[in-house]
């Protein structure tokens, strides 16, 4: 038996990295990088074969002839340039080693522009919730214009992780990108809407709260904004207004009324976390209410929010002086 361990399959190399999207970025690497080989009518192996071979000039110009293929197959610029990072991993996995240097002088890729962002107002998305037919979709739309949350993060929630008298969600760390454990917090509005859904759905505390797949609310988002006329699109055909322009219009909000260092610390960037004391939840839950006007879609149900707050601080205050009464 060897005392070494085995190279890498792809298999292995794809599950090395943690997140599901970082995954599925390494599959969609490796299905273009074979588009190539293919379209070149070799097999990986004879292709690592030859560039082990090969002086690191001949490599560098290599990697960039499979970044000309793919601009020339409509990829992107800037996603050129990310599948080529991630292709570098796989090829460094398999002894092929090419310099940073070499890169940037024998394989250089078009400039990335960046086209203007659009983030949607309240209104906007308040139109996209109300036209849909499933409570699930709905709930799924204001959760995350209120929680910043991103969207892989809210599909692995459970009920158990929710503190609905509190407005509160715990997201382990596991589940989140930056791999550290964080705290959000979301609207009495959002609140009225999860609500419902429990009922409906008859959730349990080990049950996820959301039930569909992500293409599921991407199509329905799409859908809503063809129907109300936001059709504009980015050079690469996705559409400026996405699923995850909502995490925007939720950071744009609490910046308006705290700061951007407790945006930061909301949406689960390292930056706000290294100065926000983040261990202080009362204070967090404080700096969250201060927005709630800013976050909520529906500003007419705004006095029927409050009232349900305040009702519930009242059944709390009664349950604290039952206690009481009750160790006399």
């Amino acid at each position: 038996m060897s005392i070494l361990i085995e190279k890498a399959s792809r298999t292995d190399w794809i599950n090395g990295y943690d997140s599901e999207s970082a995954k599925g970025k390494a599959r969609t690497v490796l299905m273009n990088f074979d588009k190539w080989l293919s379209f070149k009518g070799h097999t990986e192996e004879e292709f690592f074969s030859a560039m082990r071979d090969a002086d690191a000039t001949t490599r560098a110009r290599t990697l960039g002839s499979i970044g000309d293929y793919w601009i020339q197959q409509n990829i992107t610029a800037r996603s050129t340039a990310q599948y080529r990072n991630c292709l570098l991993s796989w090829l460094e996995e398999n002894n092929i080693v090419i310099s940073e240097s070499k890169l940037r002088r024998l394989a250089k890729l078009p400039k990335v522009t960046t086209e203007m962002k659009y983030t949607p107002d309240a209104t906007h998305i308040l139109k996209i919730v109300s036209m849909q037919k499933h409570l699930d979709v709905a709930t799924f739309y204001v959760m995350l214009s209120c929680t910043a949350m991103r969207g892989e993060e809210l599909l692995q929630t459970k009920l158990k992780d929710v503190d609905l008298t509190e407005r509160m969600i715990r997201i382990p760390a596991e589940r989140v990108k930056t791999r550290t454990e964080r705290l959000t917090f979301f609207t009495p509005e959002a609140r009225r809407y999860l609500k419902r859904l429990i009922k409906e759905e008859n959730l349990t505390p080990e049950d996820h709260i959301f039930k569909f797949h992500w293409t599921n609310y991407n199509w329905h988002m799409n859908q809503s904004n063809e129907i109300l006329g936001y059709t504009e699109r980015f050079n690469t055909g996705r559409y400026k207004m996405s699923i995850h322009r909502l995490r925007a219009y939720a950071k744009q909000c609490i910046m308006a009324a705290t700061n951007e260092n407790f945006a930061e610390v909301i949406k689960g960037d390292i930056s706000g976390m290294r100065t926000y004391d983040i261990g202080n939840i009362k204070k967090m839950k404080r700096d969250y209410d201060k927005c709630i006007k800013e976050l909520t879609l529906d500003k007419t149900q705004e006095l029927e929010d409050l009232k349900e707050e305040q009702s519930g601080h009242s059944e709390q205050n009664i349950i604290v002086m039952r206690e009481i009464d009750h160790l006399k």
